[in-house]
């Protein structure tokens, strides 16, 4: 729900300059099959897709501690031993800058530092605080 409400106010749109598609902005560079298969359309397919994009992140960075990987053409060890705090805040920010998130937290300790406003992952996670906090009151 925080991501939906940081992508796109959770409306239903092509955005981010057409490669955006849905609620959660799948994007047509990563996702090209399921963009142009309508499935975005649907907002229960697109959160769906969406969750499976954040897991995708997670278990990229999981699968990186300590690895050598590369990002931009640039070469770098993957942070190991990373908090459960650090990983959910750094596969936020994976959700808008893609592995540049777990390069960033790695080198420079601010998996934020790519994304948009470079304050992705901080904006959205205090969404979903303010989300749950609404939703419990219910």
């Amino acid at each position: 729900m925080a991501i939906a409400s940081r992508e796109t106010n959770m409306r239903n749109i092509i955005g981010d300059g057409g490669h955006g598609y849905g609620l959660m902005q799948i994007d047509d560079r990563s996702f090209p099959e399921w963009c142009n298969s309508g499935l975005w359309k649907d907002p229960h397919a697109g959160i769906q897709k969406g969750a499976l994009v954040l897991h995708s992140k997670q278990q990229t960075i999981r699968n990186g501690q300590g690895k050598s990987l590369r990002v931009g053409g640039r070469p770098f060890v993957g942070k190991a031993n990373i908090s459960k705090d650090d990983l959910l805040r750094t596969a936020v920010a994976g959700y808008n800058s893609g592995l540049w998130a777990y390069y960033n937290l790695t080198k420079y300790g601010d998996p934020d530092r790519r994304t948009t406003g470079r304050d992705y992952s901080k904006d959205t996670l205090r969404r979903a605080q303010t989300f749950g906090k609404l939703l419990r009151s219910s």
